[in-house]
């Protein structure tokens, strides 16, 4: 790569470096590695940035021995590794399912007096509960603060997520407890998880005391925490508990979606009370209330 004007400039590392990014946005591993391989021949030097990049992008389509080979080399050129690095191969690991791989990176890690980050705790973390592992993820989880890193909202996030997928309730509302305690307000989302939970275990009065408890941390209820529990009380045909909180989501000036009005209508059709199915198509109807397209919940 050569720009001219009236004679030829070498580009810099920091260019080769942007379009290295660019290409591998796009998904173009293979001209990202040619051109690293062109700034190798050139002459010119990578700093830890390309090296991080490369590693990222080969990581990601789980080339671990090409990575590997890219790591040798950054220790050959005395370009030494930082916490990105090995982030990047420690998710390439996981995703590949070999623990033992990412146990030897964590090793060479401390080795090379690298200290983890919040993402690399997130993504051990996060591997070991989608695997059923969540009393190992929470050791993890626990043993960040001796190690000077706090945890962030993406941590409890993904313990939370993963007690849920064990039904582990308590140790659910245990962790929100340390969150409010360590002074991370739960978001919509926190709660959104819990209330999930609950539904897909038909624990309405659990879902309903989360609710409660949102109100009391000054945070109400969004659209879709509404829309999980109106769907819970549909399935176990609390009807009247249903409108009420319909209604209230109204009064609160949230708009319901298309799926929030399907449960309804279902539930309604599904005992006969065709007079409250006529009731919510004029609610429909209504310039007040726009039906909105969305995901499922």
């Amino acid at each position: 790569m050569m720009v001219e004007d009236g004679g030829s400039c070498q580009p810099s590392v920091v260019f080769y470096n942007i379009i290295v990014y660019v290409l591998l946005k796009e998904g173009a591993m293979g001209k990202a590695y040619n051109l690293f391989c062109e700034m190798l021949q050139t002459g010119i030097s990578p700093d830890v940035v390309t090296y991080n990049s490369i590693i990222y992008g080969m990581c990601k389509v789980h080339a671990m021995d090409m990575a590997e080979e890219v790591l040798q080399q950054m220790f050959d050129r005395g370009i030494l590794p930082n916490y990105r690095t090995y982030n990047s191969l420690i998710h390439g690991y996981y995703s590949l399912g070999q623990c033992g791989e990412v146990d030897q990176v964590l090793r060479e890690m401390f080795g090379n007096g690298v200290q983890p980050n919040v993402v690399t705790y997130s993504v051990q973390t996060d591997y070991l509960c989608k695997s059923g592992r969540c009393t190992e993820a929470r050791k993890i989880f626990d043993s960040m603060t001796g190690l000077g890193q706090k945890p962030t909202v993406t941590n409890y996030n993904i313990l939370l997520h993963g007690y849920a997928m064990e039904r582990s309730f308590h140790d659910m509302h245990c962790l929100i407890d340390l969150m409010v305690e360590n002074g991370i307000v739960p978001h919509h989302h926190i709660y959104h998880i819990l209330i999930f939970a609950c539904s897909k275990e038909k624990m309405v009065d659990e879902a309903m005391h989360i609710f409660k408890k949102m109100r009391q941390q000054g945070l109400n209820p969004n659209a879709a925490s509404y829309g999980t529990v109106i769907n819970l009380l549909c399935n176990i045909g609390r009807m009247d508990d249903m409108m009420l909180q319909f209604n209230q989501m109204i009064t609160e000036g949230l708009a319901p979606d298309i799926i929030v009005f399907n449960t309804l209508l279902i539930g309604f059709c599904s005992c006969g009370k065709w007079e409250k199915v006529y009731e919510l198509f004029s609610k429909m109807l209504n310039p007040g209330i726009y039906p909105v397209m969305c995901s499922s919940r």
